[in-house]
């Protein structure tokens, strides 16, 4: 059940025929054999993925669907010539949000005996990182081992290579960019399971979480506006967790006892995700931007979700996740927790509004000229 109660007019009907889209699917999922395939390492966050031999791009090589045809130009003199097999186990990424989600999404091919047969007979398992400057980071390592991978026997492709075979899996949860939703089978709920399964937790349990995003430095995020809603949500009884300050399966530990969870919508609210089904969960909107992981991840597991618009964002439609956010007590959150609202400061005569103000324009200026706005940046440095 998804209650849109609280979410303001401009993003309620298109929230509410996206929240009723069937996002389960019973997708026949396979592994495709391509010959001669090109893995071109990125060199950029959206730029790298795998070509078949005749050089078209194969779409499920990428982070997620939205990025396509995204390979750049090369040398015949650049390639490495590898004459063995390999197993393509995804573009793999150090954002949480993603480690969560994309970076599981063919590690089911992993419990099949297909798999188990290529490995024997000496396929080796390969990946793509998309933050190609940093490799996986710890946290990242330690969720694929959860999901039931053999971390000493997966190489990272830094070269543009050509493998003789190359083994790539069906997507076990994919986005369609045409209509914005995100979908799910059996075998990524599945994969989530494994992971639950493996957490070993002896910690306290919290009926009532609130994991927050306060003690998060991130240019996203502009103002202190969630350390005020946190506070709200710890006088009804919830427990606000700082996620960076818990280990991994302290975190998972506690999601999977809690009754009730709350966060901002994102990676953090992702979270959900380990959650059992049935659990309430209150989703704060810091954008009018509906994104499409929750929705799969709300059905996933059966959720009681109320969103609720807890910001005043203002965004680029045609890239709403790079913010940057401004959250806020709004009256939607005052009367959806029962505040008075009175003893709260409007944002305009809060000095941190007008810098949320100025890092928009700084912001829009940025994308729009970015070459105008390196000199810029530079003559700064000057001074």
């Amino acid at each position: 059940m998804v209650n849109t109660n609280y979410v303001r007019r401009k993003g309620k009907d298109e929230l509410n025929i996206k929240a009723c889209v069937r996002k389960y699917v019973e997708d026949n999922l396979s592994c495709k054999c391509y010959e001669h395939a090109l893995v071109f390492p990125f060199k950029s966050f959206t730029i790298g993925g795998v070509c078949d031999k005749d050089g078209s791009f194969i779409r499920n090589s990428s982070l997620h669907e939205r990025l396509d045809n995204n390979v750049y130009k090369y040398k015949e003199n650049e390639i490495i010539e590898n004459n063995e097999e390999a197993i393509f186990i995804g573009t793999l990424c150090n954002i949480y949000g993603h480690a969560i989600t994309d970076n599981l999404k063919k590690i089911w091919f992993l419990k099949t005996d297909s798999f188990k047969s290529l490995v024997n007979n000496g396929c080796k398992i390969v990946y793509l990182n998309c933050i190609y400057t940093n490799p996986l980071t710890e946290l990242v390592l330690r969720i694929l081992r959860y999901s039931g991978v053999n971390i000493e026997e997966i190489y990272e492709v830094r070269q543009i290579t050509r493998f003789k075979k190359l083994y790539i899996p069906d997507d076990s949860s994919r986005y369609d960019p045409d209509t914005d939703i995100r979908y799910y089978t059996k075998e990524f709920k599945e994969t989530i399971n494994d992971i639950k399964r493996g957490i070993v937790f002896n910690g306290i349990i919290y009926d009532k979480l609130y994991f927050s995003r306060a003690h998060y430095s991130s240019i996203k995020d502009i103002g202190n506006g969630e350390v005020i809603i946190e506070k709200f949500f710890s006088d009804q009884g919830y427990k606000v967790i700082y996620p960076e300050k818990h280990s991994f399966e302290e975190q998972i530990g506690m999601l999977m006892h809690c009754d009730s969870f709350a966060a901002s919508e994102g990676s953090v609210s992702h979270n959900s995700i380990f959650c059992n089904d049935g659990v309430n969960i209150i989703i704060l909107r810091k954008s009018n931007w509906i994104n499409p992981y929750q929705l799969a991840i709300n059905e996933m597991i059966n959720a009681n979700v109320t969103y609720v618009d807890a910001h005043h964002s203002i965004i680029k439609k045609d890239e709403p996740w790079l913010g940057p956010f401004y959250m806020y007590p709004t009256k939607e959150l005052t009367n959806f927790l029962c505040i008075n609202s009175s003893s709260i400061k409007n944002r305009w005569l809060k000095k941190d509004w007008y810098k949320y103000l100025f890092e928009v324009l700084k912001f829009r200026f940025q994308r729009s000229c970015p070459f105008t706005y390196s000199i810029v940046k530079k003559i700064k440095q000057l001074f």
